[in-house]
Parts: C-alpha cells; sequence; structure tokens
C-alpha cells in the first residue's frame, strides 16, 4: 500500500501522529488479544479498522460502526491507551461518520470502491458526489478525512482534487503497474496524475 498524503502551505507533511515514517497495519475489527499483542510489540502507529470476512479476496465495503458501534469503541479505545492511533475505513455515509465521531477516533478513510467499480459516467458521478459530501460533513466534525480502495490511474485524479482529503491509500494498481515499469516510476506516475488534479501531494 503507497500512501499519498496532501502537504498544505506551511505544513511539515506529517500524520496526526505527526510520525514522519509510520508502521500502518489494516485490520479487521474482530480481533483477539493475540493481534493486538502483536500491534504492540511492532509498535505500530495506525491501525486502519476495516470489514472483512474470511471469505473476501479484498475489503468489499466500509465498516458498519452504526451497527457495533460499543464493540468498535472498545477496540478503539484499547488502541488508543496503547498510543495506536485509530483509522475507521467507512462507506460515505453521515450516520457510518456521526457514529465514529462519538467513538472520538481522530481518522477516517472513506471506502471508495462503489466510485470505482461504477459501471456508468452517471453512476461514477454520483459516487463522487457521496463522497465529496462526506468528505465535507466529516472534515466539519473534526476528523483528518483519508481516502481509498479500488482507486487507479484512470480514476484517481477526481479523488485527488476533493481538498478535504488529506491521505489517499493506494495499492493494487500501483504494484500492477509496477510489474511493467518498476517501483517507483509507478508511484512517480500516480503522484503526477494526483498533483495534475490538486497539488500539492508527496
Amino acid at each position: 500500500m503507497v500512501c499519498f498524503k496532501r502537504r498544505y502551505p506551511g505544513s511539515s507533511g506529517q500524520t496526526v501522529s505527526q510520525s514522519a515514517r509510520r508502521f500502518r497495519i489494516q485490520d479487521s475489527a474482530e480481533r483477539n488479544d493475540t493481534t493486538f499483542k502483536y500491534e504492540c510489540n511492532r509498535r505500530t502507529n495506525q491501525d486502519v479498522l476495516v470489514h472483512e470476512k474470511r471469505e473476501e479476496l479484498t475489503t468489499e465495503g466500509g465498516l458498519d460502526v452504526v451497527a457495533q458501534e460499543s464493540k468498535i469503541a472498545e477496540t478503539c479505545q484499547r488502541l488508543a491507551v496503547a498510543g495506536i492511533e485509530v483509522s475507521l475505513f467507512i462507506d460515505a455515509d453521515d450516520q457510518q461518520i456521526e457514529a465514529a465521531k462519538r467513538i472520538n477516533v481522530p481518522v477516517i478513510e472513506l471506502h471508495t470502491g462503489h466510485y470505482a467499480n461504477a459501471k456508468t459516467l452517471g453512476e461514477q458521478e454520483r459516487e463522487l458526489q457521496r463522497i465529496q459530501k462526506a468528505a465535507a460533513f466529516a472534515q466539519a466534525q473534526g476528523l483528518v478525512v483519508n481516502a481509498g480502495h479500488g482507486l487507479h490511474y484512470d480514476n484517481v485524479q477526481a479523488i485527488a482534487a476533493i481538498p478535504m482529503i488529506n491521505e489517499l491509500n493506494i495499492g493494487h494498481s500501483i504494484i500492477a503497474q509496477a510489474m511493467f515499469d518498476g517501483i517507483e516510476n509507478a508511484v512517480r506516475q500516480m503522484k503526477a496524475l494526483m498533483q495534475s488534479a490538486a497539488p500539492p501531494w508527496h
């Protein structure tokens, strides 16, 4: 996973946790003590809690914080006490954002999979507008807004242009491109597209 962060004028470009280099994991909200001990031993900086089922090849949707609020709140509190910054991977939905705010997490990551998987331009535009509105709403709640899932070289620019988004997390498309161009060139190409949409990204 490659994390691209927006650098604002006068900013240091650091994360919420002020860590220039992070050990970041993406993990199911369904966890056990072994997982927690591993994170603490590896001095994890950030844990992104996602919705995950065993039969999935990749995450298929956002975490339903509303339906599991008390359970997720307990997990988030435990991670926070251990000094691990928590981010919730959720759909672009106001109710989910409000639940994330109640849990008091500092960061959310908006699921862009529905946008990426849209079959028509009209459907893609509707999903883009949902993400734009959700990003604005979340920022107004005081949350740091990241986004990712399914983004590639042909669809990233519209998401990168959303000014409220702090960080984009992109994995599969960059690794696939790296098979042909090498990882440095693949990352450089993605960054150039993002920069052309709305600089500055790094």
